[in-house]
């Protein structure tokens, strides 16, 4: 169990020197050796600064920073001068405390130590880190869940809070300073049993903030490989996996401006081997090299990839990834991907990726019903593999996602004289079998002919059930079919070899035109 602590004693960074009274080092050093304070066993402490100057401070150490054995929180806005963000996009805040590891070594910055029984030390679970600038490091920016555990114990780490940082930039969190570059480490990584870390805001489903808070936002870019990964070396599912960690409210692989590209080397998000539970929300993720997230394992489900722009930047801006916008893999169970991001309304949220929006491969479970997912390299949503899968009698198949069959929409038109209109498909899948199709409009159709899904049509769906050879059809009433456009859909339903209820989702179906008889179907008009 991870649990808050209360904050007892606090040290004060007066200088920028490497050791010695005043420094950082000695801070952290003065931190850890208090294990007991007034009779309370690891109870946290604070590390405030006040360097004498006009700011910023950049503090250079010349070897590995302690590891954190006991609770501390890294408060660099209270150096004078310092100053929270307050803006809804973009970034104003003045961060004046700068750790710059260019002369540390093959090292992280910091180390969270785990609670390691027998070892006679706290852990450095529930610290936190606010108004930071944490540059050139050769390994990761903040790390744990990577010590030796003796055998058949628990040694949990994590309940970090990062929040009001910049991670692999310079002090205005427009220029690239990265991280991990020589070690090629992740910027920040949650390794084995690791739970409950927040990089940013906290989810509304657990007492978070309905909209995200300007002063909790990170800038995670410019690093020299994967911005976060997430990990466990372990497959115990009472205290081995990486869960739990919610990812919300940052700008990863853009500046702080949320308008200019500053990529990390890799993936923006890397869920792999024996990860779980992880909330990934209101991020935009966006101009790294590789994917924007990839979730490559969640053995249970609860991830959930949801309002996010992956491949856009603050206003819509074309930032794309240089892989998928989110590959989902493996035996991933019960991901949910989907909805606009928060700060760009009428934008696709997946868009300009050189991969597909969201790429579905091995057997992995994926609900994607409410996605908006437009003009990437490959298809808005693409189950394995690459390209449109041939609708086939019975849908018997095995893989990503079932390989649910595709809808057919059929026509798609304004009803003369009045101010509804109606579209008209079919659904050839699983026998005796019922399905809910969602509907999406579009700008352009693909060239050959499988539609995106640019724009959700709200509280537009219609269920459909198969008859005994798997033959069903639907027609939908709504007010809203503007001519010129092109509509498309999915189907919807729940899988049927999944361990636990799960919901999958089909390929975006033909294109077509609103008003027009020509209709795209199997990649011919």
């Amino acid at each position: 169990m991870l649990s808050a602590s209360a904050f007892a004693n606090t040290y004060t960074v007066s200088n920028t020197a490497d050791s010695g009274t005043g420094s950082l080092r000695q801070a952290m050093l003065d931190a850890n050796a208090q294990q007991s304070t007034g009779g309370t066993q690891c109870a946290g402490h604070t590390i405030t600064f006040a360097i004498p100057g006009s700011g910023p401070h950049t503090i250079r150490p010349l070897s590995p920073l302690p590891k954190i054995n006991i609770p501390i929180a890294f408060e660099g806005y209270s150096q004078p001068g310092s100053s929270e963000n307050t803006a809804l996009t973009g970034s104003n805040a003045v961060i004046a405390i700068e750790l710059d590891g260019s002369l540390a070594g093959p090292t992280d910055a910091f180390v969270v130590g785990a609670g390691i029984p027998g070892s006679g030390l706290c852990s450095g679970n529930t610290s936190t880190f606010r108004g930071l600038v944490i540059n050139r490091f050769a390994g990761a920016a903040i790390s744990m869940g990577e010590e030796t555990c003796p055998v058949g114990e628990a040694c949990l780490s994590g309940g970090v809070l990062i929040q009001g940082n910049y991670i692999g930039t310079d002090v205005t969190g427009t220029q690239p300073l990265g991280n991990g570059i020589a070690l090629s480490r992740p910027a920040l990584v949650f390794g084995t049993s690791s739970r409950v870390n927040i990089v940013g805001d906290q989810v509304v489903a657990n007492g978070g903030p309905v909209d995200p808070r300007p002063q909790s936002r990170n800038v995670i870019a410019g690093n020299g490989a994967d911005a976060i990964r997430i990990f466990s070396t372990s497959a115990d599912v009472n205290t081995g996996l990486s869960q739990g960690h919610v990812i919300r409210n940052n700008y990863i692989g853009l500046d702080a401006t949320g308008a200019a590209a500053l990529p990390n080397a890799g993936r923006g998000i890397t869920m792999d081997a024996n990860s779980s539970d992880v909330q990934i929300v209101d991020n935009l993720i966006s101009a790294n090299a590789s994917d924007g997230v990839a979730v490559l394992d969640s053995p249970f489900p609860g991830t959930s990839v949801i309002g996010n722009g992956i491949g856009i930047g603050i206003a819509g801006q074309a930032f794309g990834n240089g892989g998928h916008g989110v590959l989902v893999a493996n035996l991933a169970t019960g991901v949910s991907v989907g909805a606009r991001f928060l700060y760009a309304p009428t934008a696709a949220a997946l868009a300009n990726n050189a991969g597909a929006g969201v790429f579905v491969d091995g057997f992995a479970i994926v609900d994607a019903g409410n996605l908006s997912s437009a003009h990437n390299g490959g298809l808005a949503l693409d189950l394995a593999p690459a390209g449109v899968n041939a609708n086939d009698d019975g849908d018997p198949d095995t893989g990503p996602n079932e390989l649910l069959n595709r809808p057919t929409i059929i026509s798609a038109a304004p009803d003369v004289g009045s101010t509804t209109g109606h579209i008209d498909g079919l659904l050839e899948a699983v026998p005796n079998s019922t399905y809910e199709i969602r509907f999406f409009l579009n700008d352009t159709c693909d060239a050959g002919g499988s539609g995106g899904g640019q724009t959700p049509m709200p509280t537009t769906f219609v269920n459909v059930t198969t008859d005994a050879l798997g033959h069903g059809s639907f027609v939908k009433i709504t007010p809203f079919l503007p001519a010129g456009r092109y509509v498309t859909a999915v189907a919807r339903g729940f899988s049927t070899t999944a361990p636990v209820p799960a919901l999958i989702t089909s390929e975006f179906s033909n294109c077509r035109l609103i008003g027009d008889d020509m209709i795209f179907a199997d990649g011919f008009d």
